[in-house]
């Protein structure tokens, strides 16, 4: 298993700068940006939103959420719950959870 990924203090970003974190010490899986393509948006919520997408190198039609969160309210307990979730959901196998792959970055169809 991956070691837990280390929280700082300082950090201006926390979510951003923490998911650099959890990706570089491959806690959390990353995907190009460029691997997803035909975009339609089939849910938008107050924090993201939502688009069945097609996973190119895979094949597989997917469902890829935009989180619209600000670093501000963020603290790095809130932080590292989202991280050990995410870690969690990409590593379950399970017929009543929906599979996490990882998460990507990119502009999102919609958004500005």
């Amino acid at each position: 298993m991956p070691k837990p990924t280390k929280f700082y203090d300082n950090m201006k970003e926390p979510l951003r700068e923490s998911f650099k974190k959890a990706t570089s010490d491959h806690i959390i899986n990353f995907y190009d940006y460029s691997e997803f393509s035909k975009f339609t948006k089939i849910a938008e919520e107050h924090f993201s939103l939502v688009h069945k997408c097609e996973w190119k190198e895979h094949g597989l039609t997917i469902a890829l959420k935009y989180l619209r969160v600000n670093d501000t309210y963020l603290n790095k307990n809130t932080v590292r719950g989202f991280i050990e979730m995410v870690h969690l959901l990409q590593n379950s196998n399970h017929p009543n959870i929906v599979k996490l792959y990882g998460i990507t970055k990119g502009i999102f169809p919609g958004t500005n």
